[in-house]
């Protein structure tokens, strides 16, 4: 099911039960913060569309730099990244949260 033309996700039927795969593009770091939040607010919605028993895979490019990880970020990507976070990677890193992702 499309959810958008940044967004794209398929359910499938398992043994073990139900994945979901939310595939994503996200505007680049340098795009207008409406594009941006146009986005995450789609994003969103597909999440909550989502059952909640569904295994969830989100991935895609997310245009966004997390960099290294360290207490605060732990719960959502472990000790481990590279390089300095952006603005995009705190968003990110932030709906991650949100979302218990």
């Amino acid at each position: 099911m499309s959810a958008s033309d940044r967004i794209i996700s398929a359910r499938f039927q398992m043994a073990t039960g139900a994945l979901t795969i939310c595939q994503v593009y996200a505007p680049i770091a340098e795009a207008d913060d409406d594009d941006t939040d146009a986005f995450y607010t789609d994003l969103q919605q597909e999440i909550h569309r989502i059952r909640k028993k569904d295994h969830l895979i989100s991935m895609g490019d997310f245009n966004a730099k997390i960099g290294t990880g360290d207490e605060s970020t732990k719960a959502v990507m472990g000790m481990h990244g590279i390089g300095t976070r952006n603005d995009s990677g705190e968003r990110l890193l932030d709906f991650c949260y949100a979302n218990d992702l």
